[in-house]
Parts: structure tokens; sequence; C-alpha cells
């Protein structure tokens, strides 16, 4: 093994457990999401309401898209719990999204380490996170958009149209990579076509 080898290694061992955090950190967040949503139906209504001891004016932000503030006049004796049942759900499907992707890295990263990055199932995981991405382009946006309709709405904000489109970095991100899941299955056929002739 020469040191570029040994670096590269090293490398994927680093990044997997890197990784190993994001992963575990998703499946937390999942898990809280999917506890969330349920227990908010056993939680009495006025926990969720805004008194007038909280004081401030609230700051919204939707995708980094739209900033604005409102008066505390807006939001005042307003219940946020229909906010939270769109919330908890939009959690749930992007940790569930990150779990999906998170994994398959790893499993990658890890034939990486183990000095077998051309190994056969490794084409189908790259599969998975294609078919993930163009799937979550429309996912993620769709519970984003839900969660920004319920906002709208709770405060009923005038003059404020809510567009849904798919993500298109993701769609073009999971299009490259179902590409490159067919270039791996390509190459280690021709491999095995090799071995064979030996």
């Amino acid at each position: 093994m020469n040191i570029n080898q040994a670096k590269l290694k090293k490398l994927a061992k680093i990044t997997k457990g890197l990784f190993d955090v994001f992963f575990w950190v998703s499946v937390v967040t999942g898990i809280v999401g999917v506890i969330g949503f349920i227990a908010i139906y056993f939680i009495p209504d006025s926990v969720f309401v805004i008194t007038n001891s909280q004081k401030g004016r609230m700051s919204i932000s939707l995708d980094g898209m739209i900033n604005f503030k409102i008066d505390p006049e807006v939001y005042n004796n307003l219940s946020i719990k229909p906010l939270l049942n769109a919330i908890f759900p939009m959690v749930t499907v992007i940790s569930i999204m990150l779990m999906v992707l998170l994994q398959q890295v790893r499993l990658i990263l890890k034939t990486v380490s183990n000095d077998i990055p051309f190994e056969k199932s490794n084409p189908k995981r790259l599969l998975i996170i294609g078919i993930t991405l163009l799937i979550g382009s429309f996912a993620v946006k769709y519970v984003m958009g839900m969660v920004a309709l319920t906002l709208v709405s709770l405060l009923k904000l005038k003059d404020i149209d809510i567009n849904f489109s798919p993500d298109g970095t993701m769609i073009f991100n999971g299009l490259i990579v179902i590409v490159l899941a067919g270039v791996f299955q390509y190459g280690n056929y021709l491999q095995e076509e090799y071995d064979a002739t030996l």
C-alpha cells in the first residue's frame, strides 16, 4: 500500500465517522418528530397559546427566501398547535431522507476503508442515493410548503403567495448519481468479464 492509498483509507475512516454521527443525529431527530407529532394531540391546547407575557416581535424566515417580523398584536393569544402539526411531519420526512442517504454513504465509505471500493453492492447504493434525492426534491419542498401555508393561514397574512416547485438542484444531483451508478455497474461487469478470461 502506497502513501496515497493509506491517506485515502484514513480519510475514508474519518469521513465515515462523521457520517456515523450525522446518521444517528438524523435518527434521533426523526424519532423526536414522530413522538412530537403524536404527543401534540394529548397536550392541552392552552399550552400552545402565545400570551401577553411573551413580549417581543416574532421573526420568521421561510427557507431563507422570505424574512419578516410580526408585531406582538398580531400573534397575541394565538395557538401555534396547527403550526407544530405541520412542522413535526416536515422534520420526520427530512430526517428519514437523511437517514437513507447517510446510511448508503456510510456503507460506501466502509468499502473504501476496506480496500474494496468497487464492491458489487456499491452501484445499488448509489442508485438508492439518486432515487432518494429525486423523491426528496418533491417531498421536502411539499412538507416545507405545508409549513409555510399553515403559517400564512395562521397569521392571516395577506398578499403572500406560496409556490410549490421541486428542488432543481436535488433533481440534478439525483440524476448525476443515478448515471454514476450505471457507470459503476458497467465497470463491475467489465471487470467480471475480464476476470473470467484469465
